[in-house]
């Protein structure tokens, strides 16, 4: 058999804090795609995590293809779909050879063998493996790869780590099927790039250690440069936000250092020259960020703004027992500072869930996220992902209950905790969420993000699009992996939102000037003040009709003079009233959105008063309101017809 037309198929599954360092885009499949192109007269790349097609479209694919091999890329989340993927095309042709690979069969790759539908596992690094695969048509004596032979597995020597990085071809992009977006950057469009490869960390409840054997590769500036020319060449010279998908985008040693300013500088000048509009996604180590920072400043002005990093913590023995390193609290503040101080987006993740954490610990952690200064932060379940020092520990004392993968995304509980039932972690994670991104956290997003743009204030309509899109990405990429717990676990959000109400009141009532977050100075809200004047406006979340938590907007004619958040729902000196049940967050009908705003902007008229007289007075502060929300969709109007709002 001739191996001449080949599918790189990534499965649908990708999830939780996986889509936050780049599950979006079929990266490695494109690479794979890239590395074998010349050899074989046909390649195709698929995504079934983007387009969901059904089994039907599929075999009509593989009919019309004709596919001698299929290469399936496979995370922990992909694994059940990626073997049904497996048994469906083998049932098609059982003469197709099904190769994959990826972090999950590299660290369990005997548990793949076992299928009859899988015929080689390639452990780590795929490039050059796969590429003597398809030359040799076999696994014999292939470094990197398992097969099986007389019902025996057969494990070859591993191969090395690959030195030098440009050889490689850059991922073939031009065999992309569909358009990809981020949802945290919908008008622009979406890619991602691999600068380098491993970590140098070997944190016990990371995967990346064994992978990457704790080492740091880089590609040359000038390399990552002609990527970047292709990729804008690609994409006509639009605006495009790109996903950078290394774990350690600085390093850890001067050498590195080095190597990502001399980077900047050239990402700089290529913008400069070529007049394109990129946007990065980094991630990056706290202690790497606070011993530069004037390279952290360099990265921003070359526009690599948004960052995450691993703060996971605020206890120095969590950092002693993960072999995390010397994180301190100095340390994470420092690094923070230093990316607010040039105008970047400081994001942060946060291990909850380790065998000796408390509830009450872990629920205090979105307030030292505050106290921190975060912008952003992600509250991950300790998950014991295959192929780190924490699976093997948890399944040498028993510990593990959860078999299906598909839960293994960092949102799901999936070992027992002494003190924690099966269930209530994700509670706990729901808890964190609601507690971290109340009304102050959103405006301290804004504050900043007025200094990357160079402007005193942002428009009230930039920051409800861009918070609308902050939420969508949380009830898709977060809360709502749960499904069926969606709704429950949103309850828990919106009550840890009033948990903190007088700090919200405090903090959004002092002017930025003195470290507040007072709203009318950072948003440009004039004439939606001057609509609304002198109110006092209540937006309550219910579940089925029962209050939950209530957000007090308290406004004159000049400024927003408060937010507050208050548990349930205040009765007294409320000029206006509104109602949003938190079950209509699953609406998706057009009699259901209807329903949706005549509860929303009409019932509250019929929330009548005692007498006449303050009856009258509702109904003129709801009308107020009602023409200041018009106001703002007219604007919204105008936008859309007539292009971006300008000055």
């Amino acid at each position: 058999m001739t191996f001449k037309n080949v599918i790189m198929l990534k499965p649908q599954g990708a999830a939780g804090l996986g889509i936050i360092v780049g599950a979006l885009i079929p990266h490695a499949c494109e690479y794979l795609a890239g590395a074998i192109e010349k050899q074989v007269d046909k390649v195709e790349v698929i995504d079934r995590d983007y387009d969901h097609f059904s089994d039907k479209w599929y075999l009509k694919f593989l009919k019309k293809f004709k596919p001698d091999v299929i290469g399936i890329s496979i995370e922990a989340t992909e694994h059940n779909d990626g073997l049904r993927l497996a048994r469906l095309s083998k049932k098609f042709n059982s003469d197709i050879k099904i190769i994959v690979g990826g972090f999950q069969p590299t660290a369990i790759p005997e548990e793949f063998l076992r299928q009859k539908s899988v015929d080689i596992v390639v452990r780590g690094e795929g490039e050059e493996t796969l590429r003597e695969l398809i030359s040799k048509e076999s696994a014999k004596n292939v470094l990197g790869s398992s097969f099986k032979e007389d019902g025996q597995f057969i494990h070859n020597p591993d191969r090395p780590l690959i030195e030098n990085l440009d050889v490689l071809p850059f991922p073939a992009r031009h065999l992309r099927r569909y358009d990809y977006h981020f949802s945290w950057a919908l008008k622009k469009a979406a890619d991602q790039v691999s600068w380098s490869r491993g970590c140098w960390g070997k944190c016990t409840f990371c995967n990346e250690p064994r992978m990457s054997r704790s080492r740091i590769r880089h590609r040359s500036p000038e390399n990552i440069i002609k990527e970047l020319q292709s990729i804008t060449a690609l994409h006509e010279y639009k605006p495009i936000h790109i996903l950078i998908s290394d774990p350690n985008i600085m390093g850890r040693t001067e050498e590195d250092a080095r190597w990502i300013e001399r980077l900047s500088d050239l990402i700089i000048d290529f913008q400069k020259d070529k007049r394109v509009d990129i946007s990065f996604n980094a991630m990056v180590r706290c202690d790497a960020v606070a011993r530069h920072p004037e390279i952290m400043k360099k990265m921003i002005q070359a526009n690599i703004a948004r960052f995450c990093m691993g703060i996971e913590s605020n206890d120095p023995e969590d950092f002693k027992k993960t072999l995390k390193g010397s994180l301190s609290h100095d340390i994470q503040y420092k690094a923070i500072h230093t990316i607010r101080q040039y105008g970047g987006q400081a994001g942060g993740t946060f291990v909850i869930g380790l065998p000796w954490h408390k509830k009450e610990e872990m629920i205090k952690l979105p307030l030292y996220a505050k106290e921190l200064e975060l912008m952003y932060s992600a509250y991950g379940i300790a998950t014991p992902f295959p192929g780190s020092d924490f699976y093997d520990e948890m399944k040498q004392k028993g510990l593990i209950y959860e078999k299906n993968w598909s839960y293994y995304d960092e949102m799901h509980g999936t070992f027992k905790i002494d003190g924690i039932k099966k269930g209530e972690m994700e509670v706990l994670n729901a808890i964190c969420l609601g507690r971290f991104y109340t009304p102050d956290t959103l405006l301290d997003q804004m504050k900043i993000e007025r200094i990357r743009i160079g402007k005193d204030k942002i428009h009230i309509l930039d920051f409800v699009s861009s918070r609308t899109n902050g939420m969508f990405f949380m009830a898709h990429g977060g809360l709502g992996l749960r499904k069926r717990e969606f709704l429950r676990d949103s309850k828990y959000f919106f009550q840890a939102q009033a948990l903190d109400g007088e700090m919200i009141r405090k903090r959004t009532s002092i002017s930025i000037k003195k470290g507040g977050l007072k709203a009318s100075e950072i948003l440009e809200m004039r004439n939606l003040l001057r609509a609304m004047g002198n109110q006092k406006v209540q937006i309550t979340i219910t579940n089925f009709g029962r209050p939950l938590t209530s957000y007090i907007l308290k406004s004159n004619n000049y400024e927003m003079e408060y937010i507050e958040t208050v548990l349930g729902m205040l009765k007294d000196s409320i000029t206006a009233q509104f109602f949003i049940d938190i079950n209509d967050l699953t609406i998706n009908t057009l009699e259901g959105i209807l329903l949706f705003f005549y509860r929303v902007l009409l019932k509250p008229f019929y929330h009548f008063e005692k007498g006449i007289i303050s009856t009258i007075k509702r109904w003129a502060y709801q009308g107020r309101m009602i023409i200041a929300t018009a106001l703002l969709g007219i604007e919204f109007l105008k936008r859309k017809c007539l292009g971006p709002f300008r000055k």
